[in-house]
Protein backbone atom coordinates (compact mmCIF):
# COMPACT_ATOMS: atom_id res chain seq x y z
CA UNK A 1 0.00 0.00 0.00
CA UNK A 2 1.45 3.38 -0.99
CA UNK A 3 1.94 6.23 1.48
CA UNK A 4 -0.94 8.22 -0.03
CA UNK A 5 -3.28 5.24 0.15
CA UNK A 6 -2.32 4.63 3.79
CA UNK A 7 -3.03 8.28 4.63
CA UNK A 8 -6.39 8.09 2.87
CA UNK A 9 -7.37 4.91 4.73
CA UNK A 10 -6.21 6.41 8.04
CA UNK A 11 -8.34 9.51 7.49
CA UNK A 12 -11.37 7.39 6.63
CA UNK A 13 -10.89 5.20 9.72
CA UNK A 14 -10.45 8.26 11.96
CA UNK A 15 -13.57 9.85 10.55
CA UNK A 16 -15.62 6.68 11.08
CA UNK A 17 -14.31 6.28 14.66
CA UNK A 18 -15.29 9.84 15.58
CA UNK A 19 -18.67 9.32 13.94
CA UNK A 20 -19.27 6.12 15.90
CA UNK A 21 -18.24 7.75 19.18
CA UNK A 22 -20.45 10.74 18.47
CA UNK A 23 -23.43 8.56 17.60
CA UNK A 24 -22.90 6.50 20.72
CA UNK A 25 -22.79 9.66 22.79
CA UNK A 26 -25.97 11.00 21.20
CA UNK A 27 -27.72 7.72 22.00
CA UNK A 28 -27.15 8.05 25.73
CA UNK A 29 -30.31 8.86 27.62
CA UNK A 30 -30.62 12.46 28.79
CA UNK A 31 -27.60 13.82 26.87
CA UNK A 32 -27.61 16.45 24.14
CA UNK A 33 -24.66 17.27 21.85
CA UNK A 34 -23.27 19.91 24.21
CA UNK A 35 -23.36 17.41 27.09
CA UNK A 36 -21.61 14.84 24.93
CA UNK A 37 -18.91 17.28 23.88
CA UNK A 38 -18.44 18.34 27.49
CA UNK A 39 -17.99 14.70 28.48
CA UNK A 40 -15.22 14.25 25.91
CA UNK A 41 -13.65 17.54 26.98
CA UNK A 42 -13.54 16.44 30.64
CA UNK A 43 -11.41 13.40 29.83
CA UNK A 44 -9.10 15.25 27.44
CA UNK A 45 -10.63 14.06 24.15
CA UNK A 46 -10.54 17.56 22.67
CA UNK A 47 -10.62 16.46 19.01
CA UNK A 48 -13.81 14.45 19.58
CA UNK A 49 -15.40 17.30 21.52
CA UNK A 50 -14.49 19.81 18.81
CA UNK A 51 -15.92 17.52 16.12
CA UNK A 52 -19.30 17.40 17.88
CA UNK A 53 -19.41 21.15 18.54
CA UNK A 54 -18.42 22.05 14.97
CA UNK A 55 -21.22 19.76 13.78
CA UNK A 56 -23.70 21.56 16.04
CA UNK A 57 -22.70 24.90 14.52
CA UNK A 58 -22.86 23.65 10.96
CA UNK A 59 -26.25 21.96 11.38
CA UNK A 60 -27.75 24.85 13.33
CA UNK A 61 -29.53 22.87 16.04
CA UNK A 62 -29.06 25.21 19.02
CA UNK A 63 -32.38 26.27 20.61
CA UNK A 64 -31.23 29.46 22.36
CA UNK A 65 -28.62 32.19 22.09
CA UNK A 66 -27.18 31.18 25.49
CA UNK A 67 -26.64 27.61 24.30
CA UNK A 68 -25.15 28.92 21.05
CA UNK A 69 -22.66 31.01 23.01
CA UNK A 70 -21.75 27.98 25.16
CA UNK A 71 -21.09 25.95 22.00
CA UNK A 72 -18.77 28.60 20.54
CA UNK A 73 -17.00 29.14 23.88
CA UNK A 74 -16.38 25.44 24.52
CA UNK A 75 -15.29 24.92 20.91
CA UNK A 76 -12.81 27.79 21.30
CA UNK A 77 -11.44 26.24 24.48
CA UNK A 78 -11.04 22.86 22.73
CA UNK A 79 -9.22 24.50 19.82
CA UNK A 80 -6.92 26.34 22.22
CA UNK A 81 -6.14 23.10 24.05
CA UNK A 82 -5.24 21.69 20.63
CA UNK A 83 -3.08 24.79 19.97
CA UNK A 84 -5.24 25.83 17.02
CA UNK A 85 -5.01 29.48 17.96
CA UNK A 86 -6.69 31.02 14.91
CA UNK A 87 -9.75 28.80 15.25
CA UNK A 88 -9.94 29.43 18.98
CA UNK A 89 -9.74 33.19 18.48
CA UNK A 90 -12.51 33.07 15.86
CA UNK A 91 -14.80 31.23 18.28
CA UNK A 92 -14.07 33.67 21.11
CA UNK A 93 -14.74 36.60 18.79
CA UNK A 94 -18.10 35.06 17.91
CA UNK A 95 -19.06 35.12 21.59
CA UNK A 96 -17.83 38.70 21.80
CA UNK A 97 -19.95 39.69 18.81
CA UNK A 98 -23.01 38.12 20.44
CA UNK A 99 -22.41 40.23 23.55
CA UNK A 100 -21.87 43.35 21.45
CA UNK A 101 -25.07 42.71 19.50
CA UNK A 102 -27.10 42.14 22.67
CA UNK A 103 -27.96 38.49 21.98
CA UNK A 104 -26.44 37.54 25.35
CA UNK A 105 -25.58 39.75 28.31
CA UNK A 106 -22.43 38.09 29.59
CA UNK A 107 -19.94 35.30 29.03
CA UNK A 108 -21.87 32.04 29.44
CA UNK A 109 -21.15 29.55 32.20
CA UNK A 110 -20.31 25.97 31.25
CA UNK A 111 -20.75 23.26 33.92
CA UNK A 112 -17.37 22.01 35.07
CA UNK A 113 -15.37 24.67 33.17
CA UNK A 114 -14.32 27.46 35.50
CA UNK A 115 -13.76 30.79 33.75
CA UNK A 116 -11.04 32.39 35.83
CA UNK A 117 -11.29 35.90 34.38
CA UNK A 118 -12.42 38.00 31.48
CA UNK A 119 -9.93 40.79 30.79
CA UNK A 120 -8.46 43.07 28.16
CA UNK A 121 -6.44 41.65 25.32
CA UNK A 122 -6.48 44.66 22.98
CA UNK A 123 -4.86 43.56 19.75
CA UNK A 124 -6.92 40.39 19.43
CA UNK A 125 -10.32 41.00 20.97
CA UNK A 126 -10.38 44.70 21.77
CA UNK A 127 -12.30 45.64 24.89
CA UNK A 128 -13.71 42.18 25.57
CA UNK A 129 -10.33 40.41 25.95
CA UNK A 130 -9.46 36.71 25.88
CA UNK A 131 -11.48 34.19 27.82
CA UNK A 132 -9.30 32.48 30.39
CA UNK A 133 -10.31 29.20 31.93
CA UNK A 134 -9.06 26.51 34.26
CA UNK A 135 -7.58 23.52 32.45
CA UNK A 136 -9.16 20.19 33.46
CA UNK A 137 -7.66 18.42 36.44
CA UNK A 138 -6.60 14.79 36.37
CA UNK A 139 -9.21 12.34 35.12
CA UNK A 140 -9.32 10.53 38.46
CA UNK A 141 -10.06 13.83 40.24
CA UNK A 142 -12.83 14.59 37.78
CA UNK A 143 -14.41 11.20 38.31
CA UNK A 144 -14.24 11.46 42.08
CA UNK A 145 -15.20 15.07 42.69
CA UNK A 146 -16.76 16.72 39.65
CA UNK A 147 -20.48 17.40 39.81
CA UNK A 148 -22.16 17.08 36.45
CA UNK A 149 -25.71 18.44 36.11
CA UNK A 150 -26.23 18.09 39.86
CA UNK A 151 -25.15 14.42 39.96
CA UNK A 152 -21.99 13.22 41.70
CA UNK A 153 -20.62 10.63 39.25
CA UNK A 154 -18.39 7.80 40.34
CA UNK A 155 -16.09 5.89 37.99
CA UNK A 156 -18.73 3.15 37.76
CA UNK A 157 -21.45 5.73 37.01
CA UNK A 158 -19.37 7.19 34.20
CA UNK A 159 -18.64 3.77 32.76
CA UNK A 160 -22.34 2.95 32.92
CA UNK A 161 -23.27 6.21 31.19
CA UNK A 162 -20.59 5.62 28.56
CA UNK A 163 -21.37 1.92 27.96
CA UNK A 164 -20.69 1.13 24.32
CA UNK A 165 -23.81 0.61 22.22
CA UNK A 166 -22.98 -1.93 19.49
CA UNK A 167 -26.18 -1.28 17.57
CA UNK A 168 -25.29 2.37 17.35
CA UNK A 169 -21.70 1.45 16.46
CA UNK A 170 -22.86 -0.80 13.62
CA UNK A 171 -25.13 1.95 12.39
CA UNK A 172 -22.19 4.32 12.58
CA UNK A 173 -20.04 2.03 10.44
CA UNK A 174 -22.78 1.79 7.81
CA UNK A 175 -23.42 5.53 7.88
CA UNK A 176 -19.71 6.35 7.86
CA UNK A 177 -19.14 4.12 4.83
CA UNK A 178 -22.05 5.77 3.06
CA UNK A 179 -20.67 9.23 3.82
CA UNK A 180 -17.21 8.30 2.51
CA UNK A 181 -18.70 6.83 -0.68
CA UNK A 182 -20.84 9.91 -1.13
CA UNK A 183 -17.78 12.12 -0.72
CA UNK A 184 -15.94 10.11 -3.39
CA UNK A 185 -18.89 10.47 -5.76
CA UNK A 186 -19.19 14.19 -5.04
CA UNK A 187 -15.49 14.67 -5.73
CA UNK A 188 -16.17 13.95 -9.40
CA UNK A 189 -18.13 17.19 -9.52
CA UNK A 190 -15.81 20.21 -9.79
CA UNK A 191 -17.59 22.37 -7.25
CA UNK A 192 -20.60 20.53 -5.77
CA UNK A 193 -21.65 22.73 -2.82
CA UNK A 194 -20.92 26.25 -3.97
CA UNK A 195 -23.87 28.25 -5.24
CA UNK A 196 -22.59 29.78 -8.50
CA UNK A 197 -22.08 33.52 -8.63
CA UNK A 198 -24.36 35.47 -10.94
CA UNK A 199 -22.13 37.81 -12.92
CA UNK A 200 -23.12 41.19 -14.35
CA UNK A 201 -21.04 42.47 -17.25
CA UNK A 202 -19.88 46.10 -16.96
CA UNK A 203 -18.78 47.44 -20.37
CA UNK A 204 -15.50 49.23 -20.96
CA UNK A 205 -15.67 52.99 -21.10
CA UNK A 206 -15.56 56.23 -19.13
CA UNK A 207 -17.75 57.58 -16.34
CA UNK A 208 -17.67 60.42 -13.80
CA UNK A 209 -16.31 59.31 -10.43
CA UNK A 210 -17.02 61.30 -7.26
CA UNK A 211 -18.13 64.91 -7.27
CA UNK A 212 -21.44 64.91 -5.37
CA UNK A 213 -21.28 68.65 -4.73
CA UNK A 214 -24.67 68.82 -2.95
CA UNK A 215 -23.96 66.35 -0.12
CA UNK A 216 -20.48 65.07 -0.86
CA UNK A 217 -17.62 65.19 1.61
CA UNK A 218 -14.12 66.47 0.92
CA UNK A 219 -12.69 63.05 0.04
CA UNK A 220 -15.37 62.57 -2.68
CA UNK A 221 -14.11 65.57 -4.63
CA UNK A 222 -13.15 66.65 -7.14
CA UNK A 223 -15.35 64.75 -9.56
CA UNK A 224 -13.20 63.35 -12.35
CA UNK A 225 -13.47 61.22 -15.45
CA UNK A 226 -12.20 57.65 -15.24
CA UNK A 227 -11.93 55.04 -17.98
CA UNK A 228 -12.16 51.34 -17.11
CA UNK A 229 -11.62 48.16 -19.06
CA UNK A 230 -14.61 45.82 -19.17
CA UNK A 231 -15.14 43.49 -16.19
CA UNK A 232 -17.82 41.45 -14.45
CA UNK A 233 -19.14 42.04 -10.94
CA UNK A 234 -21.18 39.73 -8.73
CA UNK A 235 -24.88 40.54 -8.96
CA UNK A 236 -25.25 39.98 -5.22
CA UNK A 237 -23.07 40.33 -2.15
CA UNK A 238 -21.24 37.13 -1.19
CA UNK A 239 -23.57 35.17 1.07
CA UNK A 240 -23.09 33.24 4.30
CA UNK A 241 -23.78 30.02 2.40
CA UNK A 242 -21.13 30.72 -0.24
CA UNK A 243 -18.52 31.84 2.27
CA UNK A 244 -19.08 28.78 4.46
CA UNK A 245 -18.18 26.41 1.62
CA UNK A 246 -14.77 28.08 1.69
CA UNK A 247 -14.65 27.86 5.51
CA UNK A 248 -15.45 24.14 5.56
CA UNK A 249 -12.86 23.34 2.91
CA UNK A 250 -10.19 25.34 4.74
CA UNK A 251 -11.12 23.87 8.13
CA UNK A 252 -11.99 27.18 9.78
CA UNK A 253 -15.15 27.91 11.79
CA UNK A 254 -18.17 28.69 9.66
CA UNK A 255 -19.67 32.18 9.67
CA UNK A 256 -23.11 33.33 10.65
CA UNK A 257 -25.22 32.78 13.77
CA UNK A 258 -26.41 29.25 14.48
CA UNK A 259 -29.75 29.07 12.76
CA UNK A 260 -32.63 29.09 15.23
CA UNK A 261 -35.33 28.52 12.61
CA UNK A 262 -36.23 25.37 10.75
CA UNK A 263 -34.97 26.69 7.42
CA UNK A 264 -31.17 26.73 7.19
CA UNK A 265 -31.24 28.60 3.86
CA UNK A 266 -32.95 31.49 5.61
CA UNK A 267 -29.57 32.65 6.87
CA UNK A 268 -27.39 31.20 4.11
CA UNK A 269 -28.90 33.76 1.72
CA UNK A 270 -27.94 36.74 3.85
CA UNK A 271 -24.67 38.54 3.04
CA UNK A 272 -21.69 37.32 5.00
CA UNK A 273 -20.48 39.81 7.62
CA UNK A 274 -17.86 39.84 10.36
CA UNK A 275 -15.06 39.37 7.80
CA UNK A 276 -11.78 41.28 7.61
CA UNK A 277 -10.29 42.58 4.37
CA UNK A 278 -7.81 39.71 4.53
CA UNK A 279 -10.68 37.21 4.93
CA UNK A 280 -12.27 38.58 1.76
CA UNK A 281 -8.96 38.49 -0.10
CA UNK A 282 -8.33 34.87 0.88
CA UNK A 283 -11.82 33.94 -0.30
CA UNK A 284 -11.07 35.56 -3.68
CA UNK A 285 -7.80 33.63 -3.98
CA UNK A 286 -9.56 30.37 -3.11
CA UNK A 287 -12.37 31.00 -5.60
CA UNK A 288 -9.85 31.92 -8.32
CA UNK A 289 -8.09 28.59 -7.81
CA UNK A 290 -11.39 26.74 -7.83
CA UNK A 291 -12.72 28.32 -11.02
CA UNK A 292 -9.56 29.16 -12.95
CA UNK A 293 -10.75 32.78 -13.24
CA UNK A 294 -9.14 36.00 -12.05
CA UNK A 295 -11.46 36.89 -9.14
CA UNK A 296 -10.70 39.85 -6.91
CA UNK A 297 -12.27 42.49 -4.74
CA UNK A 298 -13.48 45.42 -6.87
CA UNK A 299 -11.43 48.59 -7.07
CA UNK A 300 -13.19 51.73 -5.88
CA UNK A 301 -13.63 52.79 -9.49
CA UNK A 302 -15.08 49.41 -10.53
CA UNK A 303 -17.45 49.46 -7.58
CA UNK A 304 -18.66 53.02 -8.23
CA UNK A 305 -19.23 52.51 -11.97
CA UNK A 306 -21.25 49.34 -11.30
CA UNK A 307 -23.31 51.26 -8.70
CA UNK A 308 -23.68 54.58 -10.53
CA UNK A 309 -23.49 53.93 -14.24
CA UNK A 310 -22.56 56.76 -16.57
CA UNK A 311 -25.32 59.28 -15.81
CA UNK A 312 -23.92 60.58 -12.50
CA UNK A 313 -26.84 59.39 -10.35
CA UNK A 314 -26.71 59.92 -6.59
CA UNK A 315 -28.10 56.50 -5.62
CA UNK A 316 -27.99 53.19 -7.51
CA UNK A 317 -31.70 53.47 -8.46
CA UNK A 318 -31.51 57.16 -9.44
CA UNK A 319 -31.79 60.50 -7.66
CA UNK A 320 -34.95 59.85 -5.62
CA UNK A 321 -34.51 59.80 -1.85
CA UNK A 322 -34.19 56.29 -0.28
CA UNK A 323 -37.12 54.36 1.15
CA UNK A 324 -37.42 50.88 2.65
CA UNK A 325 -38.89 49.36 -0.52
CA UNK A 326 -35.67 50.25 -2.38
CA UNK A 327 -33.00 49.68 0.22
CA UNK A 328 -32.52 48.36 3.76
CA UNK A 329 -30.98 51.06 5.95
CA UNK A 330 -31.33 52.59 9.41
CA UNK A 331 -34.98 52.54 10.42
CA UNK A 332 -36.14 49.71 8.16
CA UNK A 333 -36.99 46.34 9.72
CA UNK A 334 -37.08 42.71 8.60
CA UNK A 335 -38.74 40.34 11.03
CA UNK A 336 -36.47 37.45 10.05
CA UNK A 337 -33.19 39.37 10.16
CA UNK A 338 -30.35 37.91 12.25
CA UNK A 339 -28.93 41.42 12.44
CA UNK A 340 -31.55 44.22 12.62
CA UNK A 341 -32.61 45.34 9.12
CA UNK A 342 -30.30 42.90 7.29
CA UNK A 343 -32.10 41.19 4.43
CA UNK A 344 -31.44 38.34 2.02
CA UNK A 345 -29.49 39.36 -1.05
CA UNK A 346 -31.60 40.42 -4.00
CA UNK A 347 -34.82 41.11 -2.08
CA UNK A 348 -34.87 44.85 -2.92
CA UNK A 349 -34.93 44.67 -6.75
CA UNK A 350 -36.27 48.22 -7.01
CA UNK A 351 -32.98 49.51 -5.65
CA UNK A 352 -30.68 47.84 -8.17
CA UNK A 353 -28.10 49.81 -10.14
CA UNK A 354 -28.45 50.74 -13.86
CA UNK A 355 -26.58 47.55 -14.76
CA UNK A 356 -28.82 45.35 -12.58
CA UNK A 357 -26.45 44.93 -9.61
CA UNK A 358 -28.34 44.49 -6.31
CA UNK A 359 -27.77 45.95 -2.82
CA UNK A 360 -25.08 48.46 -3.76
CA UNK A 361 -26.64 50.75 -1.18
CA UNK A 362 -27.62 49.57 2.30
CA UNK A 363 -27.68 46.00 3.59
CA UNK A 364 -23.90 45.72 4.21
CA UNK A 365 -20.92 47.91 3.37
CA UNK A 366 -18.51 46.21 0.99
CA UNK A 367 -14.73 45.94 1.06
CA UNK A 368 -12.85 47.34 -1.96
CA UNK A 369 -9.35 46.48 -3.13
CA UNK A 370 -7.88 49.98 -2.71
CA UNK A 371 -5.95 51.59 0.09
CA UNK A 372 -7.69 54.73 1.29
CA UNK A 373 -6.35 58.24 0.79
CA UNK A 374 -8.47 61.36 1.37
CA UNK A 375 -6.66 63.21 -1.43
CA UNK A 376 -6.46 60.43 -4.01
CA UNK A 377 -8.97 62.04 -6.37
CA UNK A 378 -6.72 65.08 -6.89
CA UNK A 379 -4.12 63.00 -8.76
CA UNK A 380 -6.08 59.87 -9.68
CA UNK A 381 -4.95 58.15 -12.92
CA UNK A 382 -7.43 58.37 -15.77
CA UNK A 383 -7.13 54.74 -16.85
CA UNK A 384 -8.05 51.88 -14.47
CA UNK A 385 -7.17 53.55 -11.13
CA UNK A 386 -6.39 51.08 -8.33
CA UNK A 387 -5.85 53.42 -5.40
CA UNK A 388 -2.61 54.41 -3.62
CA UNK A 389 0.30 51.98 -3.47
CA UNK A 390 0.16 51.86 0.33
CA UNK A 391 -1.71 53.21 3.30
CA UNK A 392 -3.08 52.56 6.78
CA UNK A 393 -6.69 51.83 5.82
CA UNK A 394 -8.74 50.08 3.17
CA UNK A 395 -11.83 51.46 1.42
CA UNK A 396 -15.39 50.21 1.90
CA UNK A 397 -18.43 51.34 -0.09
CA UNK A 398 -22.21 51.23 -0.16
CA UNK A 399 -23.48 52.16 3.30
CA UNK A 400 -25.25 49.60 5.48
CA UNK A 401 -28.27 48.86 7.65
CA UNK A 402 -26.54 50.88 10.38
CA UNK A 403 -26.39 54.06 8.26
CA UNK A 404 -28.84 56.83 7.51
CA UNK A 405 -29.90 57.84 4.00
CA UNK A 406 -27.08 60.37 3.55
CA UNK A 407 -24.50 57.55 3.78
CA UNK A 408 -26.06 55.53 0.93
CA UNK A 409 -24.82 57.76 -1.89
CA UNK A 410 -22.85 56.09 -4.68
CA UNK A 411 -19.92 58.45 -4.09
CA UNK A 412 -19.69 57.97 -0.29
CA UNK A 413 -16.35 56.54 0.87
CA UNK A 414 -15.68 54.68 4.13
CA UNK A 415 -12.35 53.68 5.64
CA UNK A 416 -11.43 50.77 7.90
CA UNK A 417 -8.27 49.05 9.03
CA UNK A 418 -7.82 45.84 7.07
CA UNK A 419 -8.03 43.85 10.33
CA UNK A 420 -11.42 45.32 11.24
CA UNK A 421 -14.60 43.27 11.15
CA UNK A 422 -18.15 44.05 12.22
CA UNK A 423 -21.78 43.05 11.75
CA UNK A 424 -22.30 45.50 8.87
CA UNK A 425 -19.26 44.89 6.66
CA UNK A 426 -19.17 42.27 3.88
CA UNK A 427 -18.05 42.17 0.25
CA UNK A 428 -18.78 41.29 -3.36
CA UNK A 429 -16.28 40.26 -6.07
CA UNK A 430 -15.28 41.07 -9.63
CA UNK A 431 -14.02 38.83 -12.41
CA UNK A 432 -11.49 40.53 -14.62
CA UNK A 433 -10.93 39.52 -18.23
Amino acid sequence: MTGNKRKRVSKIMAFMLILILSLGSFAQEGENPLDSALGYYRVGAYEAAAEILAGVIEKGISPTADTEAQVYLLLGICYEMLEKTDRATSCYQKVKSMIDAGYIVQVPQIPGVELESFELYGDVLGEKGFFKYQKPVAVADVLQSQVIHGEGLSLQDLRSRRRFNWKVALGGVVLGTAVVLLAVIKKKSKFPEFKPIDWISIPAGAFTMGGDTAQGEADENPGHNVELDGYEISKYEITVGQFNVYCREKGIPVHGMINQSENRNYFDEQPVVDVTWEDAEKFCQWLSQKTGSNIMLPTEAQWEKAARGTDGRRFPWGNNYPNCSLVSYLGCTDSYATIPNLHHVGTRPGGQSPYGVHDMAGNVMEWCRDYYSPNYYTNCPYKNPCGPDSGMDKVARGGSVANGADKLRTTKRFRFRAQNKNDYLGFRVVREK
